[in-house]
């Protein structure tokens, strides 16, 4: 499979690893956009029926709970990654994130609906760090931000078709229940024998594991996680010069160690076999802040997932309701966006390679024109009022293939950038910086909605993407020196 290389050779358990892991994602994400399809049917059952009233109280202020505590608990699982035993930090956010989306068909009036979804946040936020932190440990350097986007393929499929399943039976009755309350039934259901599954079979790496592993398919094995089977360090000494390591090779090693030369390769590969990594801690939160690149990357998700807000929470009613489409259409225009930017991750994720092994400063830079760039066909898109909804929809289009480019690589860079100890912490932290992002901007826009008309409000939302590239401007003047810190500590670990 593209991009995913490092799982050639490996136990099956291993692949069924990864992907059972993607399947679970998929599932947990698929009930985030479940009500964009439904707001004002949502309404009508709760007896809501003023449109500013319906949007903010559906759309914005119940993103607050749901993302805020869904941040929270992301910090938490960050920081348990590296003490509790991953599949059953994954397996337990997947329950208690479907178990109140399956409830959430039996909400009877607004409040009980309110905290469902408030609950249903607790899988999201937990979920998160633990899969960039097994997928950082299953893959190496060079082909994390390929593996990276297939994760978050399987996050923008759940959103995707789990919104689309919603607005196909938006006007049905499926055994006695509206189709807006089916719908989070029945993406709830399949996740729990999913979860069951991952448990009894999957097979977690050990921390670091893709750092300690050779260019060797046997020496990746010999890096899984099963003491029993654990190689000892003077077993697996290499004698110097007995091969010629290219430390030179783009995209897995940064300028710090292209000196390095095979003797030291093996000798500190060596020293290394038998180091255990340390537990995050509120030491590791230190660190994790003490790199700029990291408070950079943090910082640029705020203002860069309000538009997203916007179009996977209003745009589907603003659309039916401000604009006279069709709901098939307005769901439509934006699924093809949403689907579109699966597309646009990969792209971004294969070009953001390519240019890293030219010269990396051009990564951080590609992220910061992409995301501005791509704010001009969605304002397009929004504010289009012809007959003919081609335009809309081409823009749609070239919106969605441009603005996701820098998905996967923030993800890569924050892999690249902190030691393996600290990664648990730095997504944690990033997923709360992202939720935080996720929740005041839908509720933000909902504010704007009460006292402004609301295509100014959604004109605003789309336009704080631009604010997001101009952050990704300072990363690239943090990000080498940042990752050639991480280098130099495995080198001297013996990890690189």
């Amino acid at each position: 499979m593209i991009g995913l290389g490092d799982l050639k050779g490996q136990p099956i358990s291993i692949h069924f690893t990864f992907w059972i892991m993607l399947v679970s994602a998929f599932f947990l994400f698929a009930d985030q956009n479940l009500p964009a399809a439904n707001l004002s049917r949502i309404a009508a059952d709760f007896g809501m029926t003023d449109e500013k009233e319906y949007r903010f109280l559906l759309g914005g202020l119940i993103t607050l709970p749901f993302f805020i505590l869904g941040g929270v608990v992301s910090v938490i699982y960050g920081r348990l990654s590296d003490r509790i035993d991953r599949r059953k930090l994954l397996v337990t956010a997947v329950i208690l994130g479907e178990l109140p989306c399956l409830l959430t068909a039996f909400a009877q009036d607004y409040w009980t609906y309110f905290v469902l979804r408030m609950f249903t946040g607790f899988g999201i936020g937990g979920l998160f760090p633990i899969l960039f932190s097994i997928t950082g440990d299953l893959f190496r350097l060079e082909n994390r931000p390929t593996a990276s986007a297939w994760v978050g393929l399987a996050m923008a499929l759940g959103m995707g078709i789990g919104q689309l399943f919603a607005g196909s039976v938006a006007h049905d009755v499926i055994f006695g229940l509206d189709g807006w309350r089916f719908s989070f039934i029945a993406v709830a259901v399949p996740a729990f024998p999913v979860a069951a599954l991952f448990y009894f079979f999957a097979r977690i790496p050990d921390h670091g594991a893709s750092d300690f592993a050779s260019d060797r398919p046997d020496s990746r094995r010999s890096s899984i996680h099963h003491a029993q089977n654990s190689v000892p360090a003077s077993a697996t000494t290499e004698t110097p010069g007995s091969r010629d390591e290219d430390f030179s090779q783009p995209y897995r090693v940064s300028e710090a160690a292209k000196q390095l030369d095979a003797t030291a390769a093996a000798e500190t590969r060596a020293a290394a076999m038998g180091v255990d990594e340390a537990p995050v801690t509120a030491d590791a939160f230190k660190r994790v802040f003490s790199n700029r690149t990291n408070v950079l990357a943090f910082l640029q998700g705020i203002p860069g997932t309000i538009p997203w807000g916007f179009l996977f929470v209003y745009a589907v009613d603003f659309f039916e309701k401000s604009k006279g489409w069709h709901i098939e259409q307005a769901n439509t225009l934006v699924l093809l966006f949403a689907g579109t930017t699966i597309l646009g991750g990969f792209l971004g994720g294969y070009i953001g390679k390519k240019l890293y092994s030219i010269n990396r400063r051009l990564f951080p830079t590609f992220c910061a024109i992409t995301v501005m760039v791509g704010a001009i066909p969605v304002l397009f898109m929004i504010n289009y009022d012809g007959p003919d909804l081609g335009p809309a929809f081409i823009a749609a289009l070239v919106g969605g293939l441009i603005v996701p480019m820098t998905g996967a690589n923030v993800r890569a860079i924050l892999i690249n950038t902190n030691l393996p100890e600290n990664r648990g912490a730095a997504f944690g932290i990033f997923n709360l910086f992202d939720d935080l992002g996720k929740a005041f901007g839908p509720f933000i826009v909902g504010l704007f909605i009460l006292v402004m008309p609301a295509l100014i409000a959604y004109n605003v939302a789309i336009s704080m993407w631009i604010v997001c590239g101009l952050v990704w401007v300072g990363i690239i003047f943090t990000m080498n020196a940042d990752e050639d810190r991480v280098t130099e500590e495995l080198r001297r670990r013996g990890k690189t």
